[in-house]
């Protein structure tokens, strides 16, 4: 093979390559962003659940504050009536409703994890088996009633 024909068909090697990557490209991009779409709404009720959240979280560390001075001020005023002992401790010690809020605090935590690890990695196994997209409320703005003259 002479050097001319050589170099020619290299060129038409890297010209065949360069438009099978070229071709694989584009039907890359397609596929980020038929993906992407399809996705959106995931990421946007994810995204809203870790937002509300954050604020209940932030609820409940209060609830529990408040739970904790209200048991404080209940065992000074048990200690104040001059109650001692087991009795002191049997009517002091309810901790049903903090409880409950650091185990709801505790699921909440769990579920912003995952919610986040969603969104970093929009892997969708990682979504709980619950988890449904909320549709958007939709109002109607037509007015069927003409107004009055």
């Amino acid at each position: 093979m002479s050097l001319p024909d050589a170099l020619r068909q290299m060129a038409d090697a890297i010209n065949s390559a360069t438009m099978d990557l070229a071709r694989f490209q584009v039907a890359t991009a397609a596929n980020l962003k038929a993906d992407s779409d399809r996705l959106a709404p995931l990421v946007s009720e994810a995204s809203r659940r870790v937002f509300a959240g954050v604020k209940r979280i932030e609820m409940i560390d209060a609830q529990v504050r408040t739970a904790e001075q209200r048991s404080e001020a209940k065992r000074k005023n048990l200690v104040d009536a001059g109650i001692k002992g087991a009795d002191l401790e049997r009517l002091a010690t309810d901790t049903t409703e903090i409880d409950a809020l650091q185990a709801e605090r505790a699921a909440l935590a769990g579920e912003q994890e995952t919610m986040e690890q969603f969104l970093r990695t929009r892997d969708e196994s990682l979504l709980p088996a619950d988890f449904a997209v909320n549709e958007p409320l939709r109002i109607d703005t037509t007015n069927p009633v003409p107004a009055p003259k």
